[in-house]
């Protein structure tokens, strides 16, 4: 099975090396939701080409690539479809839990690759969520539900917006430090590249 890990020991297994670029390929250790998951390729002819989560690993099934770069890009791509999918299951539930708590009521929901943010909230109350936040602990999910619901009330940042977030998340500055802490190596996973920090937030 894979291992559950708190946001302290996560921090070791997505930061690494900070020399090295984290991505999708054989035999990396992805952070899924604060567990450490094992990434394992198959290739074989006619295989049928996807990407499961299974009880011990995330398996990619490929048939034979024509060279690496054709390798890469469809465990990329496969690797993005299944967290997207897994995270399409989480999410509804998160944002239940905290919508009924608050008050605060949503439209809609879409989850999207975003580089300059890990969600946003629309003055119609549509919100979008990074796919990004299928690697971090679910307790730094829920930060990120709560800090956009609270933007259906205060569409800012202001002392009045925090009070919200504080309301229903009291220990929301420790996962708003873990983000900081570990963003840019959740992007690399996406863009391959150390950019800039998502500080707004």
């Amino acid at each position: 099975m894979p291992k559950n890990s708190t946001p302290t020991q996560e921090k070791k297994s997505v930061t690494g090396d900070k020399k090295k670029i984290l991505a999708f390929r054989p035999g990396e250790i992805v952070p899924l939701f604060g567990m450490q998951v094992p990434l394992v390729v198959n290739e074989k002819l006619r295989s049928r080409e996807r990407a499961l989560l299974t009880k011990s690993c995330i398996q990619i099934h490929l048939e034979p690539s024509k060279n690496a770069n054709d390798a890469k890009r469809k465990i990329q791509n496969h690797t993005e479809k299944l967290l997207k999918k897994l995270l399409n299951e989480v999410l509804p539930h998160r944002l239940k839990k905290y919508s009924e708590i608050s008050g605060f009521q949503f439209k809609t929901y879409r989850i999207k690759k975003m580089k300059s943010r890990w969600g946003s909230c629309s003055s119609l109350g549509n919100l979008n969520f990074n796919i990004g936040l299928a690697l971090v602990p679910i307790q730094i999910l829920d930060y990120i539900v709560v800090h956009e619901l609270c933007h259906i009330k205060e569409a800012n940042h202001s002392s009045r917006f925090w009070k919200e977030v504080e309301l229903l998340m009291p220990n929301y500055r420790q996962a708003k430090h873990w983000l900081r802490e570990n963003e840019l190596d959740i992007l690399s996973y996406f863009y391959g590249w150390q950019g800039k920090a998502l500080t707004k937030l």
